[in-house]
């Protein structure tokens, strides 16, 4: 059974929780024997769900393909802050406060959130600092200042309630990280809060 048609295609893949993005293109190589293989936005090791790969003459489509708006759905942990933004990192603070929220603030909290406004990338990520990833500055003890990034959320609803955790449903465009919005939205609620889990769906 041949995974893409001869000349190329977009294949859809499932990534599981664990391998990075660059894990599973190198994979898909592996098995397609050195065939080109581009991806069209990557997610974070801990993250699973959609990940579109362009085989062959296909990899010229992932320049438009992850410009297209993604859907995620996250469970984000209100009350504890990470260095991270995410469950990977070490706590910096917790707060008792998120027992006080009700469902109304949070829903407030979260249209705050909807539309094109600059936000700053998780500290541990691959923007680059002077021509390293702020990843690697920040583990080796140097502090980094990432500028602000634009980025477009189209819609954050909340899927179900269960505090301190929210499961929530975002769709925004790329460039936009989902951990960063967990964060925000903590600040924006006066508890903080990381992102625990993180799942694709389109």
């Amino acid at each position: 059974m041949t995974l893409v048609p001869p000349g190329g295609g977009v294949l859809p893949v499932d990534k599981p929780s664990g391998p990075t993005s660059h894990d599973v293109v190198a994979g898909l190589r592996r098995v397609l024997r050195g065939e080109k293989v581009g991806h069209t936005g990557t997610l974070d090791p801990f993250a699973s769900g959609l990940l579109l790969l362009c085989v062959g003459g296909a990899t010229r489509l992932a320049e438009y393909l992850k410009d297209l708006p993604k859907e995620y759905e996250a469970q984000v942990r209100l009350g504890v802050r990470t260095d991270t933004d995410d469950r990977e990192g070490a706590v910096t603070a917790k707060s008792e406060a998120w027992k006080e929220l009700r469902r109304e603030q949070i829903e407030e909290g979260l249209s705050g959130l909807v539309g094109t406004h600059p936000q700053v990338p998780p500290s541990y990520s691959a923007k680059k600092v002077d021509g390293q990833p702020a990843h690697r500055k920040v583990r080796r003890g140097e502090s980094v200042d990432l500028a602000p990034v634009e980025v477009t959320v189209h819609e954050m609803d909340i899927l179900q309630m269960k505090l301190p955790d929210l499961y929530v449903r975002v769709v925004c465009g790329a460039g936009t990280y989902v951990r960063a919005l967990a964060r925000d939205l903590g600040e924006a609620l006066g508890v903080g809060a990381h992102l625990t889990e993180l799942r694709r769906v389109g």
